[in-house]
C-alpha cells in the first residue's frame, strides 16, 4: 500500500481516543489489544488495515469510522491488479480422478473420526477441589494459596 495512505491512516487513528481505538480494534478482531498503549494500538491497526489479507467485509462494521472506510475502499479501487499466474497445463482426466480418489481415501477416515467426536456424549469433568492450605499440585512444594491461587 502507498506510503502516503499509510501515513494518512496513521494520522487519522492517532487523533482518536484510546477507547475509540479499542472499539475499532474489536471490530477488526485485533488480538491482544487490551495491553497496548495508544500509539502501539494505532500502529497495529494501521498494519492490520493495510494488509492485503484483511477482509473487506470487516470494513462494514459500524465501529469503523467512515473516513477510514472511504480511504481504504478508494485504495482498493486504484490498486494495480496482481499479475496473472502462468497458465497451467491441463491435466489428464485420469490423473485428476486418481488424485481425487486418493484424497477421498485419506479424508474419509478423518471425517468419520470427527463425526464420532462431535456426536459422542460429553462427560462432565470430575476433579477434587484443592484446599487453600494443601500442597500445590504443580509440585513446587508451596501451599496452594501461596503458589497457584
Amino acid at each position: 500500500m502507498d506510503l502516503a495512505i499509510r501515513t494518512k491512516l496513521s494520522d487519522m487513528l492517532s487523533a482518536l481516543t484510546k477507547d475509540r481505538l479499542n472499539q475499532i480494534a474489536a471490530a477488526c478482531e485485533l488480538a491482544g489489544r487490551s495491553k497496548l498503549k495508544k500509539q502501539e494500538l494505532a500502529d497495529a491497526l494501521v498494519q492490520l488495515l493495510t494488509e492485503a489479507e484483511f477482509p473487506q467485509t470487516s470494513l462494514q462494521h459500524p465501529d469503523i469510522p467512515e473516513e477510514i472506510r472511504e480511504l481504504l475502499s478508494s485504495t482498493d479501487a486504484h490498486a494495480p491488479e496482481a499479475p496473472a499466474a502462468p497458465e497451467a497445463k491441463p491435466e489428464a482426466p485420469q490423473a485428476t480422478a486418481q488424485a481425487q480418489t486418493a484424497a477421498a481415501s485419506v479424508t474419509s477416515p478423518i471425517r468419520a473420526s470427527y463425526q464420532r467426536t462431535i456426536t459422542a456424549p460429553r462427560r462432565p469433568v470430575t476433579s477434587v477441589k484443592i484446599g487453600r492450605n494443601e500442597p500445590c499440585p504443580c509440585g513446587s512444594g508451596k501451599k496452594y494459596k501461596k503458589c497457584c491461587l
